[in-house]
Formats: C-alpha cells, structure tokens, sequence
C-alpha cells in the first residue's frame, strides 16, 4: 500500500510562539503530517486566530497550563530575549519525557535553564524581512542549515528525534 503515509513522529506538538519561524514550523509539520495535532502557545490572541485561520495549529491556548500534558515535542520559538522566560513558563507543565526544542541565537542562558528537561537546543538559518505568522511559509525551512546544539547532558533519543523532525522539515 505505497499511497498510506507513514505514522507522524509525534502525537502533539506545541509551537510556543507563533510568529515566522513558529508558523512556518507549524506549516511545515501540518503539511508534512509530522504530528496528529499542532497547538500554539502565544499571549497574543490575534496572532492564535490568524494562525489557526491559516491552517498553521489546530489548537489555540493564550497561557502554559496542564494541557502541555498532552505536549510530546515543544518548540520554543518566541523572540530570543523572552525565550527563557517562556521556558520558566512551560516546565512546570511538562512531562518527564517530552521533548523540549528551541529556535534562538543564543543559547547558554537556556541551556542552563533546561537542563533538567529533555532539551535539545536549535537554530534554523532562516528567516525573512518580514515577520508575523501571516508570513510564514513552510518553504522557508526546506534545505534551510538547521544547527542542533547538544551539550553533554542531552539525551540521545531526543536529540535523534529531534533530528529527525529538523530533516522531515
């Protein structure tokens, strides 16, 4: 049966922060089927509702609360300087083994933050001029250099699935 898709990587994957690099990796798990669901995590109930509108999530939530439960991949991709207070925000909420995954420049500071969570550090070489998740494309991802940075303390299975999700991207 060549025409059936493969199973998706994983059940739920929440974008925490739905702007360009956020829609467009929401984009890019929809249209790749890389999970049964997407949500989106942003303060910013119109930036939800566009990103929902536009088939970027399935699932809007304005705060971290127990629904993250359900999370089997997050993907922190809020603006740097807020990353690792969105971090903060989240852990409390997460599961021992969910994967935890960002898009930042910088790192050191959310490294430190998350080592006591299934954390695999990342960064897309992509982008635009423009921003907003009305901008979002999951094209901008194909081929993009996407670094992964593990530390000596990353669990090995999370940074292979993350790996894999960064190249099904």
């Amino acid at each position: 049966m060549s025409g059936m898709r493969p199973a998706p990587l994983f059940k739920k994957v929440v974008i925490a922060g739905v702007g360009l690099i956020g829609g467009s990796i929401g984009l890019g798990v929809r249209q790749r089927f890389l999970a049964e669901t997407v949500a989106g995590l942003d303060p910013d109930p119109e930036a939800l509702d566009a990103a929902q509108w536009n088939g970027v999530i399935d699932e809007t939530f304005l705060e971290p609360g127990p629904w993250l439960q359900e999370a089997d991949l997050v993907v922190l991709a809020s603006p740097v300087q807020t990353l690792c207070d969105l971090a903060d925000s989240i852990a409390p909420f997460i599961r021992p083994d969910t994967i935890v995954t960002d898009v930042g420049g910088v790192k050191a500071d959310l490294v430190e933050r998350l080592t006591h969570l299934r954390f695999v550090g990342g960064h897309p070489m992509a982008g635009s001029e423009k921003n907003g998740v009305l901008n979002a494309d999951a094209a901008m991802l194909e081929n993009a250099v996407w670094v992964l940075t593990p530390v000596d303390g990353t669990d090995q299975q999370a940074f292979s699935q993350v790996q894999e999700f960064v190249n099904q991207l």
